[in-house]
């Protein structure tokens, strides 16, 4: 299983001529994919909410997982991207419906600050995690 980097911040966009501008209008941070041959298995990274603020996201795939490597490249990825953007906080959503969400955002540094109630969007209860300098 590869991790590819897909494309870096691009804060100058002219158009939406083509799909590098589409992209580039939707990413503002950088972002990763894993690859497992030409099957895509999950994508990441964080989004630079302002400076050194950042909001971490992950969508995995079952495959993603099955590798024991991929946490820890992910966290490797995550630290890579604080040092890079000279983040001093980076926060993630995790739905308290999934326990192993909450101890994958413990593992990666982060640590609980709140549950907020019925924010999910079938009104399902969400949890708010938070790295800090």
């Amino acid at each position: 299983m590869d991790l590819e980097r897909i494309h870096p911040v691009d804060r100058t966009i002219e158009g939406l001529d083509d799909l590098q501008n589409i992209t580039a209008l939707f990413s503002r941070g950088p972002a990763l994919t894993a690859w497992n041959g030409q099957n895509p298995v999950g994508a990441g990274g964080i989004i630079i909410l302002k400076p050194g603020v950042g909001q971490a996201w992950l969508l995995p795939g079952r495959e993603l997982w099955k590798s024991f490597r991929a946490p820890i490249r992910i966290k490797c990825f995550m630290w890579k991207i604080i040092k890079d953007y000279d983040l001093f906080r980076v926060h993630a959503f995790a739905d308290c419906r999934n326990p192993s969400y909450a101890r994958f955002l413990e593992f990666l540094g982060m640590h609980l600050e709140g549950i907020h109630r019925k924010l999910g969007p079938d009104k399902s209860d969400f949890a708010t995690f938070a790295w800090v300098r």
